[in-house]
């Protein structure tokens, strides 16, 4: 083999140098290049609802939502966004994007934008500062009902919420809550209700009583109000002297209350019918209406437990 002088051996160690420099910045340069380079976003998929889901989860809604003076809107909106959130950790911050708020409230991306600087508004007493606390500060502390923060990452741009309602530690204020089941907005069921039908919903659980001669009557089932199985009850009953406790909450005319009743029930979220009853006033029968709500659709749990037939029977 024929011997490089020193002159050649230079040349070949510049050219080796300046090849191995020219790949080492087409790298670099290729690197910048990628970093740089727009990034290209598949189209959003539509939201599909999912075929299971729990029906033993549930979270606590405040009762107070319905007195706020909150849209139908904002008020179809925030179980939604409840759903969504940590049940245990109130320092939750979670993501869903405004059409899939939308598709499972059964509204357009524009009445949730309103729905979400109506409820960003809207202020609600701190449960965790007991009554003596505040009574000592001057003050009754609040909590914002929901936070909503931009996050900017990339050419992404997002937005999470943190929506505040009772978490789990925080069941002493049953009484001031209703036990809303999270089946009723991951089913679909809460998307096709019109948005008086789901402020009626909520209003009827909210004066629902549970009340064990008529249900031990109806199911044939005693429950203990004190137990666990409390929670998963069929139904509470509405008698006929708070219905207009229930119009006025629901912001509804008592002629119009039939028909959204009707439509609740074509869901299976409530059963109801014209009854005879006594009224001692008049001193003659007179119609009066009796209504059961239901805390899940009866289709999900099941038809043979919910036969209309045999409540009507049972009811006689």
């Amino acid at each position: 083999m024929e011997k490089l002088n020193s002159k050649e051996k230079w040349k070949a160690r510049v050219h080796a140098d300046t090849k191995r420099y020219f790949e080492n910045r087409e790298a670099e340069l290729k690197a910048i290049r990628e970093k740089n380079a727009p990034k290209k976003y598949e189209k959003r998929q539509e939201y599909k609802f999912p075929e299971k889901y729990s029906m033993k989860k549930f979270f606590w809604l405040p009762k107070n939502i319905l007195s706020m003076g909150l849209s139908n809107s904002a008020i179809a909106v925030y179980p939604v966004l409840c759903g969504e959130s940590n049940f245990t950790n109130p320092d939750d911050w979670f993501h869903l994007t405004q059409e899939t708020i939308g598709t499972k409230a059964g509204l357009d991306a524009k009445t949730v934008r309103k729905a979400i600087e109506e409820l960003e508004d809207k202020v609600i007493p701190d449960p965790s500062v007991s009554e003596e606390e505040w009574r000592i500060m001057g003050k009754q502390p609040s909590v914002r009902l929901l936070q909503k923060t931009k996050v900017t990452t990339g050419e992404l741009t997002y937005y999470l919420y943190n929506v505040f309602f009772y978490r789990t530690e925080q069941a002493k204020f049953k009484n001031e809550t209703i036990l809303f089941n999270t089946c009723i907005t991951e089913s679909s069921y809460w998307q096709v209700l019109s948005n008086r039908a789901k402020v009626l919903y909520l209003v009827l659980r909210y004066i629902g009583e549970y009340d064990p001669e008529y249900y031990e009557a109806v199911t044939g089932e005693e429950i203990d109000s004190h137990s666990s199985d409390f929670l998963y009850r069929r139904f509470d009953v509405v008698w006929p002297l708070n219905l207009t406790n229930v119009c006025k909450l629901a912001k509804i005319r008592k002629s119009v209350l039939p028909d959204v009743l009707e439509e609740l029930k074509n869901w299976g979220l409530v059963y109801w019918k014209h009854e005879l009853g006594y009224d001692e006033n008049d001193s003659k029968y007179c119609e009066i209406d009796t209504v059961r709500v239901y805390l899940k659709p009866k289709d999900l749990v099941g038809a043979v437990e919910y036969n209309d037939e045999d409540c009507e029977d049972e009811d006689e």
